[in-house]
């Protein structure tokens, strides 16, 4: 009968081992997830400003190739990508 309860003593400890390592998993998990939700929030905020940049040279570059006599205020705004 020791032996047997050597032996649950022993699974009762292995048990709380994996519930313990299980917790330590679903913690780095949501440590994890939130990091990456930062990048792709990091990374849609910097191709927005790539975006705009590229918005504004574009406006530049069709205001400088216009005739001096004929230029015209070119609005950012008329030149869209997706």
């Amino acid at each position: 009968i020791s032996i047997f309860r050597t032996r649950n003593n022993a699974l009762a400890a292995k048990a709380a081992q994996v519930d313990a390592l299980q917790s330590e998993l679903a913690e780095a998990k949501a440590n994890n997830d939130a990091i990456k939700s930062q990048l792709d929030e990091h990374a849609r905020q910097e191709k927005y400003n790539q975006k705009q940049i590229l918005i504004e040279l574009l406006a530049q570059d069709v205001r400088n190739q216009l005739p001096n006599d004929n230029q015209v205020n070119i609005d950012s705004t008329l030149f869209c990508f997706v």
